[in-house]
């Protein structure tokens, strides 16, 4: 390849960058395929949101995110298990082994304060592919098509009142063409 070829190919990839692309690439951000699916409001003034896209290619990566709002003033003292905000992944009812989706977590108990008027939020890399019975790299195969529910437990402590609430999204995996 000559420069000049290579330094197409450079330049085309960082002017593709900058566009609204499928599948839930880029920042994380707006633009990154995700929009709002679920969110609930509590009375003690945490707003959570699930951000996911609508359709993911099998095989390929997205990204799902989570967020914790406080729309009042004043912090809010929060208790949450160490995998807040994790998804897990069902189809047809059944929990899938969705890579990066929720399979198991420690019993640790985090307990942090959201200051008022701000928010914290939590990405979660994920992949349309099931990990297989090992659950290693080398062992994940593309997700079937079909349409998989993100669930997020809200299964907290807010403001020293038990939470019990959750977030879901339905993301559709599609065929590879």
């Amino acid at each position: 390849m000559t420069r000049a070829s290579l330094l197409a190919c450079v330049l085309l990839a960082t002017i593709l960058g900058g566009c609204d692309l499928p599948f839930g690439v880029g920042s994380g951000e707006e633009g990154d395929g995700s929009e709002v699916r679920d969110r609930v409001e509590l009375e003690s003034g945490l707003v959570a949101r699930l951000y996911a896209p609508e359709r993911v290619a099998s095989g390929d990566s997205f990204r799902v995110r989570f967020t914790a709002q406080n729309v009042m003033e004043e912090p809010i003292q929060v208790q949450t298990g160490a995998c807040w905000g994790q998804p897990a992944a069902f189809l047809n009812g059944e929990q899938v082994p969705l890579v990066c989706s929720f399979q198991v977590c420690t019993m640790q108990l985090l307990t942090w304060t959201l200051p008022g008027k701000e928010t914290r939020e939590r990405t979660f890399n994920m992949k349309a592919s099931l990990n297989a019975s090992s659950g290693t790299p080398e062992t994940e195969e593309p997700a079937e098509p079909g349409v998989y529910t993100l669930r997020t437990r809200l299964d907290w402590s807010v403001g020293g009142q038990k939470v019990e609430e959750r977030l879901e999204a339905d993301v559709r995996i599609i065929g590879q063409e």
